[in-house]
C-alpha cells in the first residue's frame, strides 16, 4: 500500500511541476500507445513523471559516468582539474535526453509485446469459442469465460476483460465494446478476428461454422508468426552474444594487454567483470523472460483456494483427523517413493543440500576467515566458493532437468491421448471407459497420469473435474487450457466428443510450437558455448603467454626492471584471478540467458551454467 501512496506522491509532484508542458496535440500517438499497452496512467502525468524520473536519475549517473571516464586523468593535467566542471553537466543532460526518450518509447515497445502474446494465445481463445458454441450460448458469455482464466490465455483474456468491463460497467452494448477493444487493441489479428466476428453477429452467420473457419486461419497464422518470432530471438541472441558477451570480454582482454605497457586499470576491469557482465546479462534475461511464453503453469493459488473451501466445511475433530491422515499418506509416500517429492517440486532438494554446501564451506574456509587482507582473503576462498555452489546446485539441477523433462514427455503424448481418447468414444465406449482402456495400452509416463486420472474416476470425481486436478498436477499452459475447455464446453454442450477433438488439436498446434522453438534456438545455445571457450583460450594464451613473462608490481626489482625495458608493472596473481572470475560469471549468466532463450525458462538453463562453471574451474585450477 506504501508504494502506492509513494507513486501517487511523486506523480503528484511530478505533474505540479511538469503538467503544463505536455500538450494533448503533440502526444497523441503516446496516449494511443498507452491505451494499447494497458497502462492505466493519464498521458500528461506519464510524461510528467518521465520527465522528473529524467532529470532525478541523470545527475547521479552524469557523476557516475564522468568519474569512470576521468579517473586515469592526473590531477594537474587539464581534464584533471576541470573534467567535472565540464563533463558532469554534458553527460546529465546527455543523459536525461535519453531517459526521457526511453519513458516515451517504452509504453510502444510493451504494446509490441502485448500484440505478440495475444497473436500466439489468439488460436487457444477461438478453439474454446468454437467448442463453446457447438452448445449454444451467447458471445458475451464466452468472453467472459475467457477473460476469467488470464492465467491461461494471457493477453487475449485481458482483451476480452476490456471488452466485458464496457458492457457491465459502462453500460455498452457489444457491438459499441467490441468496436472499442478495436480501436485499443494493439494487435492487427485479434482486430480483424472482431471485425469478421461483429459481421456474423450481424448477419446472424453461423457462429460454429466462424469459429471453425478462423481456428484453423489463425492456428496456421500462428506458426508463421512463431517462425518469425524465432527470427527476432536469433538477433537478440546475437546482440547479446556480440555486446554483452563477447564485447565486454574483448574489453577485457584488451585493456589486460595494453595495461601491460602503462599499467593496468584493475579497477575499470573490476567494473567490467562483477557489474557490467553480470549485470547486463540479468537485463537481457528479464528482456527475454518479457516475450517468450515459457510452459510452466502456476495453479498455487487454485489449489489454496480449494484447500481452504475444504477446510471450511469441516469440523474441528474431522479437521485434525484428515491433518493426522494426510501426515502419514505423506510418509508412505517418502518411504515408498522417497525421490517423487523432489521429481514434482525441485525446490524441495535446496533445503537439504543447501545447508549441507554452506557447512562444507564453513568447514573448508574456516583457516581463511582470519585473512585480513581482502585480496588475500578473495584468493583463499575461490576454490571453496565454487565447491559451495556445484554442490548446492547440482542436485537442483538434476531434479529440474528430469521434473521439466517429464512434463516435456507428458505435453508431447497429450494431443494423442486426447485423439485415442475421442475415438474410443466415438466407438461406443464411455468416457470413463475410454479412460480405463487406454490406461492398460499407454506406455511411458502418460500411463502414470492416466491412472491417476481414472483413479480420480473410480473414487466419484466427475471426468472433467479428474482432468482439471490433473492439469494441476502437471501445471503447463496446454494442459490446463485442455482441461478448462473440456470443462466448460461440457458443461455447456454435453459434446464431449467434439469437445476433445478441438482440445488435441489446440495441444497439437501448442506442441509444434514448443519444438519449434527448441530447435531453432539450438544453434544460438551451441554459439553461447563457442563464446565461452573462446574466451578461455585467449585467457589461456593471455596468462600464459603475456603475463608469466611480466614482473610482478609489488616487487622492487621487478618495477625496476619493468621501467627499464618501457612496460608497466603487472599483478599476475590479481590478474590471473580476474580472468578466472570474468570465466566463472560469464559461463554462469550465459547458461541462465541459453536456458531462457531456448527453452523459455532460465531454470532450465541452469545445466549450461554449471557446465560452463566447472569447466572454467578445472582450466584455471589444472591448465593457467
Amino acid at each position: 500500500m506504501s508504494v502506492n501512496i509513494n507513486i501517487e506522491a511523486i506523480d503528484k509532484l511530478a505533474y505540479g511541476i511538469f503538467g503544463k508542458f505536455s500538450k494533448r496535440e503533440k502526444y497523441k500517438e503516446l496516449q494511443h500507445a498507452l491505451r494499447k499497452a494497458r497502462i492505466g496512467v493519464p498521458f500528461d502525468v506519464y510524461i510528467s513523471r518521465a520527465l522528473l524520473m529524467s532529470l532525478v536519475l541523470s545527475f547521479p549517473c552524469g557523476i557516475i559516468t564522468a568519474y569512470l571516464f576521468l579517473n586515469e586523468f592526473p590531477e594537474e593535467s587539464f581534464f584533471g582539474r576541470y573534467g567535472y566542471t565540464i563533463f558532469v553537466p554534458s553527460f546529465s543532460i546527455f543523459l536525461a535526453l535519453s531517459l526521457y526518450q526511453l519513458f516515451l518509447a517504452y509504453p510502444a515497445f510493451i504494446s509490441n509485446l502485448r500484440a505478440r502474446k495475444i497473436d500466439v494465445s489468439l488460436p487457444n481463445a477461438i478453439a474454446l469459442m468454437h467448442a463453446l458454441s457447438r452448445g449454444g450460448g451467447s458471445i458475451i458469455e464466452f468472453f467472459e469465460i475467457i477473460s476469467k482464466n488470464k492465467d491461461l490465455y494471457g493477453e487475449v483474456a485481458t482483451e476480452m476483460d476490456m471488452i466485458m468491463k464496457d458492457i457491465k460497467v459502462f453500460n455498452c452494448d457489444i457491438k459499441v465494446a467490441m468496436e472499442n477493444a478495436m480501436s485499443n487493441t494493439p494487435s492487427d489479428n485479434f482486430k480483424n478476428f472482431l471485425e469478421s466476428l461483429l459481421t456474423v453477429i450481424s448477419s446472424g452467420g453461423s457462429l460454429t461454422a466462424f469459429f471453425a473457419s478462423k481456428s484453423e486461419q489463425y492456428r496456421i497464422m500462428a506458426l508463421h508468426k512463431n517462425r518469425e518470432f524465432m527470427e527476432l530471438i536469433g538477433l537478440l541472441s546475437e546482440v547479446y552474444i556480440t555486446g554483452f558477451a563477447a564485447g565486454p570480454l574483448f574489453i577485457i582482454a584488451l585493456l589486460m594487454v595494453m595495461g601491460i605497457l602503462g599499467g593496468t586499470d584493475y579497477f575499470l576491469l573490476s567494473i567490467i567483470i562483477y557489474a557490467l557482465v553480470p549485470g547486463s546479462a540479468l537485463m537481457f534475461i528479464i528482456l527475454l523472460s518479457s516475450i517468450v511464453e515459457g510452459e510452466e503453469f502456476s495453479v498455487v493459488e487454485a489449489v489454496k483456494k480449494e484447500e481452504q473451501q475444504i477446510d471450511v466445511k469441516l469440523k474441528e475433530e474431522e479437521r485434525e483427523l484428515l491433518k493426522r491422515a494426510d501426515f502419514r499418506f505423506r510418509i508412505k509416500q517418502i518411504v515408498s517413493d522417497p525421490l517423487r517429492a523432489f521429481i514434482e517440486k525441485p525446490e524441495k532438494v535446496l533445503y537439504l543440500f543447501v545447508p549441507v554446501s554452506l557447512l562444507f564451506f564453513a568447514i573448508a574456509a574456516y583457516k581463511c576467515f582470519t585473512i585480513k587482507d581482502i585480496e588475500l582473503f578473495i584468493a583463499a576462498i575461490d576454490d571453496y566458493l565454487i565447491v559451495t555452489v556445484l554442490i548446492a546446485l547440482t542436485a537442483y539441477c538434476v531434479f529440474t532437468e528430469i521434473h521439466f523433462r517429464r512434463i516435456m514427455k507428458i505435453g508431447a503424448n497429450f494431443p494423442e491421448f486426447l485423439h485415442r481418447l475421442s475415438s474410443l468414444h466415438a466407438s461406443g465406449l464411455t468416457l470413463p471407459g475410454a479412460i480405463s482402456s487406454l490406461r492398460k495400452s499407454e506406455p511411458g509416463v502418460m500411463n502414470t497420469e492416466i491412472r491417476r486420472i481414472d483413479g480420480d474416476i473410480k473414487w466419484g470425481s466427475g471426468v472433467t473435474e479428474a482432468m482439471e486436478r490433473f492439469g494441476r498436477r502437471v501445471k503447463t499452459k496446454t494442459i490446463a487450457r485442455a482441461a478448462t475447455l473440456i470443462k466448460v464446453a461440457s458443461e455447456s454442450s454435453g459434446n464431449i466428443q467434439e469437445t476433445l477433438s478441438i482440445a488435441a488439436i489446440d495441444g497439437l498446434v501448442s506442441k509444434t510450437l514448443s519444438q519449434e522453438r527448441r530447435s531453432s534456438m539450438k544453434p544460438q545455445i551451441i554459439i553461447i558455448y563457442i563464446t565461452f571457450f573462446i574466451f578461455l583460450y585467449v585467457a589461456f594464451i593471455i596468462v600464459t603467454g603475456f603475463l608469466s613473462g611480466i614482473p610482478e608490481v609489488p616487487s622492487a626489482e621487478g618495477a625496476a626492471a619493468a621501467t627499464e625495458i618501457g612496460i608497466g608493472g603487472v599483478d599476475v596473481e590479481l590478474s590471473k584471478r580476474l580472468f578466472f572470475h570474468a570465466s566463472a560469471i560469464l559461463g554462469l549468466f550465459s547458461g541462465f540467458v541459453a536456458g531462457t532463450m531456448g527453452e523459455g525458462n532460465a531454470r532450465l538453463g541452469l545445466k549450461h551454467s554449471l557446465i560452463m562453471l566447472l569447466i572454467a574451474y578445472i582450466a584455471f585450477s589444472f591448465f593457467v
